[in-house]
């Protein structure tokens, strides 16, 4: 097999990537000692890292994962280099340099995306036959064909050259989920069963991905051994991002009078990401509040031993720095949500009309916990952590009345 060769160790191309990786990071940090060059040094070695992980391990991903799960992880490295190193570029007094690192990045991606076609008319044939027959009467026919108007519009490569069926099975599924996630209660049981399906069984999982902030691949492979199934994601980034708005899975981009002031750590891929988490405990924190005052004035009695006087630590901490004073609520971590909701006085009383099934719920934030942690480190999303992100804050802000 072709990629056989190119992943052995030997094989010049590889060799040349990580020269030219190397020999980059080492002219940005020689260049940035004591210069105005230091603040891009954080923003650049991230994705540095992550691209030198990913050509490290590539050898065992595709014993893993195999061929795809490995080259779409190139893919997702150049995206993320490609929007980060761009502003920066002309900093650099050896541009060529940094522009030739980047094109061999790159290379990696145009592998990838190869491997695509443009959809024809006997791929969307058969994909509106398995959406019709799933999601009736979720979604009529007119809505299928406007999805599929949408993606044929823009000739992107969808369709995977040596496997059609593939990729026509993944967008119906996704067209499929789009439409019970819009439209079937937040928390109700086929849904919850069904999406189990792909995205895995997160009910008594806790993932911490501290370990693996550098290494999007190690995260990707923990997703897959819940049981998130890869298919879904296997297409070119640029394609994989026009699915899901098409599909209605994508939450689309918060109103400038919503989100939260433009912040330069955040990767320019993450920000629909980072807004929506913005959105989503923002909301939380006053339905919270609204549904515990509702049975008690004094609220804050209802909360689990210990947590307020841990927000009250916080509180004390960032006042001492010079931060403004926020609502006491404010102070609450993300796993504090889940506890809040799910203490069984609390699910009893206040929240247990709004969500319906507890294992829902903790699995909901179980999903995305760890994808808080990541966006909250600046690291890049993965097409995986995408699509965790865009169906479990809009099922959660469904469930409170936001949409």
């Amino acid at each position: 097999m072709e990629l056989q060769k190119y992943l052995s160790p030997g094989n010049s191309a590889l060799a040349e990537a990580m020269r030219d990786i190397d020999s980059t990071r080492k002219l940005i940090e020689a260049a940035g000692m004591g210069s105005r060059l230091t603040e891009t040094i954080r923003a650049i070695t991230g994705p540095l890292d992550q691209i030198n992980a990913s050509v490290a391990s590539a050898r065992q991903l595709h014993e893993a994962f195999g061929v795809n799960s490995v080259t779409s992880r190139f893919a997702e490295a150049a995206r993320a280099i490609s929007d980060t190193l761009s502003p920066v570029s002309t900093s650099f007094s050896s541009a060529r340099q940094i522009s030739e690192a980047l094109e061999s990045v790159k290379i990696n991606a145009r592998m990838f995306n190869d491997q695509f076609r443009v959809a024809n008319q006997a791929d969307w044939t058969r994909i509106s036959e398995m959406v019709s027959a799933a999601t009736q009467p979720l979604q009529g026919i007119a809505e299928i064909t406007r999805q599929f108007d949408e993606l044929s519009k823009l000739s992107l490569p969808i369709i995977k050259l040596q496997d059609s069926l593939h990729s026509t099975r993944a967008i119906a599924e996704l067209s499929t989920i789009g439409a019970a996630v819009n439209t079937a209660p937040p928390f109700n049981a086929g849904l919850v069963k069904s999406l189990r399906v792909d995205l895995g069984d997160w009910r008594d999982t806790i993932l911490d991905p501290t370990a693996m902030l550098d290494d999007p691949d190690a995260r990707v492979a923990a997703y897959v051994s819940q049981g998130f199934n890869t298919e879904l994601t296997d297409f070119p980034a640029q394609s994989f991002d026009a699915t899901l708005v098409a599909t209605n899975i994508s939450l689309g981009t918060v109103h400038a009078d919503l989100a939260p002031p433009p912040s330069e750590d955040v990767p320019e891929g993450n920000r629909k990401g980072y807004d929506w988490i913005y959105i989503l405990e923002t909301r939380l924190r006053a339905f919270i509040v609204s549904r515990l005052q509702a049975v008690h004035p004094r609220w804050e009695q209802r909360l689990p031993s210990g947590m307020y006087e841990q927000w009250q630590e916080r509180k004390a901490k960032e006042l001492a720095e010079g931060r403004p004073e926020q609502p006491i609520i404010h102070y609450a971590d993300f796993a504090d949500y889940n506890d809040i909701i799910l203490g069984n006085a609390n699910w009893r009383d206040c929240f247990k009309e709004t969500f319906k099934r507890q294992e829902a719920v903790r699995e909901a934030f179980n999903r995305l916990r760890p994808i808080r942690i990541v966006v909250a480190h600046m690291r890049i999303l993965t097409s995986e952590e995408h699509m965790l992100l865009n169906l479990e804050v809009r099922r959660l802000l469904r469930a409170i009345g936001y949409f």
